[in-house]
C-alpha cells in the first residue's frame, strides 16, 4: 500500500475540548518561556518582551473566543436538528399529528380571536390497505412517501399537512370553503395524475386520493374544538370513500357537498 493510500484510511487526529483548550495554554506560555529565556540572556530588548507578551494575550483571548462561539453554534444547531425531529415524521418529512394539534390550536385562536373562517381536511389514498397487502410494505411505504410529498409540493405556504397514521391531515388557515375546495381539488387532481412503480408485474400503477373536508367559522355556531372539526372532517372523508373514492366531500352540520 503506498503512503498516499495510507493517508487516505487513516483518520485524522481528533482532540476533546479539554485537549483543544490545553493546546490554547500551551502555546502562550511556551512563547512566554521562550521570551523569558531570551530576556535572561539580555538578547532583547524588554519593552519588545512585553510587547510580545501583550499580542500573545489578544491572539489567545481571540482563539479562545472563536472557538467558543463555534462550540456554542454547534450545540446550538444540534439543539434545533433535535427540535425539528420531535416534531416530523422520519418516513415523510410531515409534521407529527401530535404537533399538527399544536398548530391547530394556535390557528383557531386566531380564527376566533378576528372572527375568520378555518378548514380541515383529512387526506386518504384509496385502496392503500389493499396496495400494502398486494405490494408489501416497501412498495406501499414508497408510495405514501411519494404521496405526502407531492401534497406538500402543491399546498399553498401558509397550509399545514401532516401524518395521522395511514392517511394525512390538512389545515387551511384563515381560508373559507370556497379556496379550501379549490386547493383540494388541485391535490387530487395531482395525485391522479402520477404513476408509482411497482417492482413487479403489474409495473406502473396509478392512485387516487379520497378528501373529506370541513368549515369552521367561530361565532356562527360551529365547531370551536379542534378534535370535533377534525371528527367532522373524518365523517366526510368516510362518506367520499363510500361514494367510491377518488372525490371531494365537504360536510358542515348535517349538510354534505360533493365536489
Amino acid at each position: 500500500m503506498s503512503d498516499s493510500d495510507k493517508s487516505a484510511t487513516q483518520p485524522g487526529l481528533k482532540f476533546s475540548i479539554a485537549q483543544k483548550i490545553g493546546i490554547f495554554f500551551l502555546i502562550p506560555v511556551f512563547i512566554v518561556a521562550a521570551g523569558i529565556i531570551i530576556y535572561d540572556q539580555k538578547l532583547a530588548d524588554p519593552g519588545i518582551i512585553a510587547a510580545t507578551g501583550f499580542v500573545v494575550v489578544i491572539i489567545f483571548l481571540v482563539s479562545v473566543y472563536i472557538y467558543v462561539r463555534k462550540l456554542v453554534k454547534k450545540q446550538y444547531d444540534a439543539y434545533l436538528r433535535m427540535q425539528l425531529m420531535a416534531i416530523t415524521d422520519e418516513s415523510t418529512q410531515l409534521f407529527t399529528r401530535k404537533h399538527f394539534n399544536d398548530l391547530f390550536q394556535g390557528e383557531l385562536a386566531r380564527a376566533i380571536r378576528y372572527g375568520r373562517a378555518i378548514c380541515c381536511a383529512v387526506i386518504e389514498i384509496d385502496g392503500y390497505k389493499e396496495i400494502k397487502e398486494k405490494y408489501g410494505n416497501q412498495i406501499s411505504d414508497e408510495i405514501f412517501q411519494e404521496t405526502a410529498e407531492s401534497l406538500k409540493d402543491d399546498l399553498r405556504v401558509i397550509d399545514v399537512i401532516a401524518r395521522d397514521d395511514d392517511r394525512f391531515i390538512c389545515l387551511f388557515p384563515e381560508t373559507d370553503i370556497e379556496p379550501a375546495l379549490f386547493v383540494s381539488k388541485r391535490l387530487r387532481s395531482v395525485i391522479e395524475g402520477e404513476t408509482f412503480e411497482t417492482g413487479g408485474d403489474d409495473g406502473l400503477i396509478g392512485i387516487t386520493i379520497s378528501i373529506g373536508i370541513t368549515e369552521s367559522k367561530p361565532g356562527s355556531g360551529g365547531e370551536v374544538d379542534i378534535f370535533k372539526i377534525i371528527d367532522i372532517a373524518d365523517k366526510a372523508l368516510t362518506l367520499a370513500k363510500e361514494q367510491g373514492g377518488n372525490r371531494i366531500e365537504f360536510l358542515s352540520n348535517s349538510s354534505a357537498r360533493a365536489a
